[in-house]
């Protein structure tokens, strides 16, 4: 049986416990489905709430579309992205270039680490600072 993610998260359960009443049933999954629900329209609130920044709410459109952020700029997806979230083009845009850069810089960085002399043999101090061995 297919259901939106919203109607039904993993933890609920089709089949009655044992020793649980038809009604208890009915009441327990009415209850997760609301909840369910709940936490879907907090997380839409998310998406548009002014009180986030921009990195914020393409975060919550991400989990909440179980999506990344495209990194192509111009992607079709990007004007979604900005009408769900309340944001312009621009930041959107903004976005994906912040995380562009970080991916570069990160990238960069295991460059320069693998660059690195690994000599394990090199005395890693001076012979001098080292204590006298008795």
């Amino acid at each position: 049986m297919l259901t939106n993610r919203w109607t039904l998260n993993s933890r609920t359960s089709l089949k009655a416990a044992p020793g649980e009443l038809p009604e208890e049933f009915g009441s327990r999954v009415a209850l997760e489905k609301a909840q369910a629900a709940e936490r879907w329209q907090q997380e839409l609130a998310e998406l548009s709430s002014p009180a986030n920044t921009p990195s914020i709410r393409i975060r919550a459109w991400e989990k909440t579309h179980a999506l990344r952020l495209p990194s192509v700029a111009n992607h079709p997806v990007l004007t979604a992205v900005a009408r769900a979230t309340g944001l312009s083009i621009e930041q959107v845009s903004e976005e994906q270039q912040r995380r562009a850069d970080y991916a570069r810089s990160k990238a960069e960085a295991a460059e320069v680490q693998a660059a690195a002399p690994t000599d394990e043999s090199a005395p890693t101090a001076p012979e001098a600072a080292r204590p006298p061995s008795e």
